[in-house]
Order: C-alpha cells, then structure tokens, then sequence
C-alpha cells in the first residue's frame, strides 16, 4: 500500500508510531480533511505482522472506508486489517464481539481470505517443539526447545501439575524439566510476538510427559542364547516395577563376537561366545550369555 504523507502528517506518523511502541495509544488531533487516515494506512503498510481493527461508526461509513483503502491497495484489503462498525460493538456482549469481528474478517474478498488462510498456517507452523512427548523416571532431567525462531519473541514454559513435573527455563527457547512424582503432566509453551497496538501474535504448543518409578530390579527372559553370525536379534528384558520407563545401559562384553546398541539389539559377528549386561540406574545388573554359530558351512572364526 504505497503511500506519500505531507510533510506534517510525517511528522505525526513519526509521533504515532513511537508512542504505540512505547505506550500502546496514541491519538492524532488533526482538522477534518488532513489525512489522518493516511497516517493509519501508512501504520498497516509499516507492520504487516501486526493485526489491526479498524473501528468506524455506522455502516455508510464503513463502507466507504473499505472502499479507500481498496483503491489505495490494488483493489484488496490488506491481510492484517479488520474494519468494524464501533456503533454495533458498543452494544454487543463479549461473546458478540468476537462474532462480529470474525464476521467482518469474512466479509473480505476471496483473495484476500486465501491470503488470511495461508499466513495464519505458516503462522502456526511457523514453531515447533524439539518433542511432543516424551517418558521419564523420577528425578530425571530432559530439555525441551522450541525450534524455527525467526523472529523476535518472548517464551514461557510452565507445568500442567507441578508435582508431577518441575519446569525451569534455562535459555531464550530451552526449559529443563525433572520428573517429581509419578504421573503425567504437560510442559505448556506460551510464545509471544511483540506486539504493536493492543494485539500480540500468541502461539500455544505443548509436549505430553509421562513421570514413571524409577526400575528396582531387571533380568532378561533368557540367560542364554544362540544366533548365526552375520544375524541380528532384540534381547527381551524384563523390568521391576513393570509400569517403570527406566532405560537400561547395555554393554558387550568381546565386541568382535556380538555388538549391542542401546535398545539391547545385538548383532553377531565372529564365532564365539560373549556376554551382554544390563545395568540400571541403582546398580543392578542382568547378563545373557550369547553364543554366535556359523551360519551354514561359513568358519567365520575370531582369530
């Protein structure tokens, strides 16, 4: 919306924008006929991430309102601009108020509620959550970020249940969270644009955290096992309480013979035989002897 303000309406343009800034109102006290409207045109044009209601009384004027800005916009109402007649707000519930928002929002024409629609999802796709959920043990720590930050904004994180889950932000976009109590609980997200006028850009996310005991004890189904070199298999370990999340560390004990990952898949190499154990957290452990064959008429021996 190309816009040339006069030397005295720039002057007031400057004014406006930086008591809004500072105090969120301003007010322009000029005669009749001056271009005060240029000055709010000017404001839309400035700060297309800003959403602004246009208030005018009665519905003759408004019309003709919409009417001017279009020809000064190529025929279109700007995305972030809302005309509403205040005559009808005035008198309207709070519930009414934001119908009769929405439904003039929808009086706009077709491109421009295209337009609407498509900046409102990047708008909501525009942050994301490092995770939407996630399992812990009592007193573990995790973090959460929030990602695709573009711009400047203020973030809060809280808890659902307190007892459940502690939250404490560590950075700009990071929170650490620790589980409390067994339970579950949700790290709120709370982003907020800047705002300029009344109405900041505010995005709500969340992560869903299951808080479990930590394990007392563990074992695997089977102590011993035998697999052809050259295959893999998931060993199956049993956990004490059964509703605990606690992950166990794994451990091989010749890696040539068989390799183990974190999730206590194992895969055999030479033939041979060698140990797995699981460790948790108290200290207790669980061992499954593995003994890797040839697969057919293969020798693959370790030398």
């Amino acid at each position: 919306m190309p816009i040339s303000l006069n030397k005295v309406n720039a002057e007031a343009y400057a004014k406006v924008a930086a008591a809004l800034e500072q105090n969120g109102k301003a007010a322009v006290e000029h005669a009749t006929g001056t271009g005060k409207s240029c000055i709010a045109w000017q404001l839309i044009a400035d700060h297309p991430q800003a959403s602004f209601i246009w208030l005018v009384y009665g519905a003759a004027r408004l019309t003709l309102r919409r009417e001017d800005v279009r020809r000064y916009n190529d025929g279109v109402l700007p995305e972030n601009l809302i005309f509403c007649d205040c005559g009808v707000l005035a008198e309207a519930s709070a519930e009414e108020w934001v119908r009769l928002v929405r439904t003039s929002a929808a009086e706009k024409n077709t491109t421009s509620i295209n337009s609407i629609r498509n900046r409102n999802k990047k708008s909501v796709d525009e942050y994301e959550l490092s995770k939407q959920k996630d399992e812990i043990i009592v007193k573990e720590k995790k973090r959460l970020s929030v990602l695709n930050i573009k711009r400047e904004c203020n973030i809060e994180f809280s808890s659902s249940d307190t007892n459940v889950l502690g939250v404490k932000k560590l950075s700009d976009n990071t929170c650490e969270y620790r589980g409390k109590r067994v339970g579950s609980a949700d790290i709120n997200v709370k982003i907020t644009k800047p705002g300029f006028l009344f109405m900041p850009d505010t995005t709500y996310l969340k992560c869903r955290v299951e808080v479990s005991p930590k394990a007392v004890s563990i074992r695997f189904t089977k102590k011993k096992i035998k697999i052809k070199s050259g295959n893999s298999k998931k060993l199956k370990l049993t956990t004490r309480p059964s509703i605990s999340k606690e992950k166990a560390t794994f451990v091989s004990s010749d890696t040539d013979i068989v390799q183990v990952d974190s999730k206590g898949r194992i895969t055999a190499g030479f033939i041979g035989t060698a140990t797995i154990t699981a460790r948790i957290s108290n200290g207790k452990v669980a061992k499954c002897r593995v003994e890797v064959r040839a697969p057919g008429n293969n020798k693959k021996q370790k030398n």
